[in-house]
């Protein structure tokens, strides 16, 4: 019995030790992405300014 609980115990915070891990990832990937939009954003910013000036 004792046996079952500790397996249990350590499957228990390895999950949640992997959500976490998770988790930072996606805070990590969306910040990764809005720096992406806005680095696009500013470059069609300098595209429809060239545009323009033709």
């Amino acid at each position: 019995m004792k046996k079952i609980l500790s397996i249990f115990i350590i499957g228990m915070v390895f999950v949640s030790f992997g959500c976490k891990r998770a988790e930072v990832k996606k805070v990590k990937v969306k910040k990764d992405n809005s720096k992406v939009l806005k680095r696009a954003q500013e470059n069609q910013k300098e595209l429809t300014n060239e545009v323009d000036k033709y």
